[in-house]
């Protein structure tokens, strides 16, 4: 009864589902607000002037920009650049290159 009275029961065709907004009339699954917001962080995070990064704030870029690729069109075959820049040359911080920044600009 309490789930019931929460609403977690309830019959709806757009519904917040594990952390997504899942809309079974139109199909479509999109991020709700506070997850654009915190995507809009991640990317005004790293100013375009920005050449260098530490490798556990990459790791947490790209690990939180795949979380929400579901959601993006087109996002899915945007990560051979973010990628690439984890090639370490024994250093632990990343070098944040033109490409790289054009990659973060197209999300």
């Amino acid at each position: 009864m309490k789930k019931l009275l929460k609403g977690d029961c309830s019959w709806s065709t757009v519904k917040l589902i594990l952390g997504w907004i899942v809309d079974t009339v139109n199909m479509t699954i999109q991020l709700p607000p506070h997850r654009v917001e915190r995507l809009w962080e991640i990317l005004n995070s790293i100013p375009r002037r920005q050449k260098r990064t530490s490798v556990k704030k990459w790791h947490k870029v790209l690990g939180e920009l795949r979380s929400m690729a579901i959601a993006l069109p087109g996002s899915r075959n945007m990560f051979g650049r973010l990628q690439n820049a984890l090639q370490l040359d024994g250093s632990s911080r990343i070098a944040l290159n033109k490409g790289v920044h054009q990659a973060l600009d197209d999300f």
